[in-house]
C-alpha cells in the first residue's frame, strides 16, 4: 500500500537567473530524501524575502515588480526565474540593479554569520519575518543529519554560503529564540515631549481605549496608560483634544516599534 502523507524528491538545485551576467543557485544536498512540504516551504520563504528585499532596497513599478518563475523542471534540479521580461528584456543599465540577487545573498549570509555566532549583530533593518523566513529555508536540512545546503551567487562578484545539517538547527533554534526576544517590549524613558489626543476614555477606570501621539517618536496614534488619576484627570478637563501636554512618559517598544506610552509626569499644557 502506498503512502502519499510524505511526498519527497531526492536531490534538487534550484536555480535563478536575471540575466547573462547573473546567476543565482540553492543546491539541497540531502541526506534523507525532502519532504515536498519543506521544499515547497523553503522555496516560499526564498521567494518571500526576496521580494521583501528588493522592496525594501529597490524601486520597481508595480506592473514591473520582480516575480518568481519556474522556468523549467528537469531531474536533479528546478531552476527558477526570479525576474519578469523587464530586467530580461534589458530596459536597466544599472549594474547595481543587474546584481540586486547578489546582494540579496549578502544579506541571507550576514543573517546566517550573526546565528552561528560569527557576528555581533544582524543585518540592519532585520526584522521577524526576515527571520522566519531564513528558518523556512534551512528547515529542509535541520534535521537531516549529513545533509547540507548551498547558496551561491554570481555577477559583479561571487558569494558562497554553505550550511550542513548542524549549523541549520542552531540557526532554527537561535532564530526562533531571536523572535520571542523581539516580542518582549523594551523600555526607554523621554522627557519634555509634546503629547496631545487621538482618542480618550473620558474616566480614569477605563484601562483601556486611551491614544495618543507624540509626533518626536511616531506621528501614528499609540496605546497610551496613565497610572496617576490626578494626571488623568487634568488630561481629560475642558476640550482636551484642543491641547498640548508636555509630559515624561515612558515608552514600550516591541520589535523597535513603539507599542505604549506610559506618561508618568505632566509639565504642563497649551492650546493648540
Amino acid at each position: 500500500m502506498h503512502s502519499y502523507k510524505k511526498l519527497c524528491i531526492e536531490a534538487l538545485t534550484v536555480q535563478t537567473v536575471s540575466s547573462s551576467e547573473e546567476q543565482m543557485l540553492v543546491t539541497y544536498d540531502p541526506n534523507e530524501p525532502i519532504e515536498l512540504k519543506k521544499f515547497s516551504d523553503s522555496i516560499g520563504a526564498l521567494a518571500d524575502e526576496y521580494h521583501s528585499y528588493i522592496r525594501k532596497n529597490y524601486k520597481f513599478s508595480p506592473d514591473n515588480f520582480p516575480e518568481i518563475r519556474i522556468r523549467e523542471i528537469r531531474k536533479g534540479s528546478i531552476i527558477v526565474d526570479l525576474f519578469n521580461s523587464v530586467i530580461s528584456g534589458g530596459f536597466f543599465d544599472d549594474a547595481d540593479k543587474i546584481n540586486h540577487g547578489l546582494e540579496f545573498f549578502k544579506n541571507i549570509k550576514g543573517l546566517t554569520s550573526f546565528f552561528l555566532g560569527k557576528s555581533k549583530e544582524p543585518p540592519k533593518n532585520t526584522t521577524t519575518s526576515t527571520v522566519k523566513n531564513l528558518i523556512d529555508m534551512v528547515e529542509p536540512i535541520s534535521q537531516d543529519v549529513g545533509g547540507n545546503m548551498i547558496f551561491h551567487a554570481s555577477g559583479n562578484g561571487t558569494i558562497n554560503i554553505n550550511i550542513n545539517q548542524s549549523e541549520a538547527n542552531l540557526i532554527s533554534r537561535r532564530g526562533e529564540n531571536w523572535i520571542a526576544q523581539q516580542k518582549i517590549p523594551t523600555k526607554k524613558t523621554y522627557t519634555k515631549e509634546i503629547f496631545y489626543w487621538y482618542q480618550t476614555r473620558d474616566t480614569f477606570s477605563n484601562k483601556t481605549g486611551d491614544k495618543g501621539i507624540v509626533e518626536s517618536i511616531i506621528k501614528r496614534p499609540v496605546n497610551t496608560y496613565i497610572s496617576n488619576e490626578e494626571i488623568k484627570s487634568k488630561m481629560i478637563e475642558g476640550e482636551f483634544f484642543n491641547k498640548y501636554y508636555l509630559v515624561d512618559l515612558v515608552v514600550d517598544d516591541i520589535e523597535e516599534k513603539p507599542s505604549l506610552y506610559r506618561i508618568i509626569n505632566l509639565i504642563k499644557i497649551y492650546d493648540k
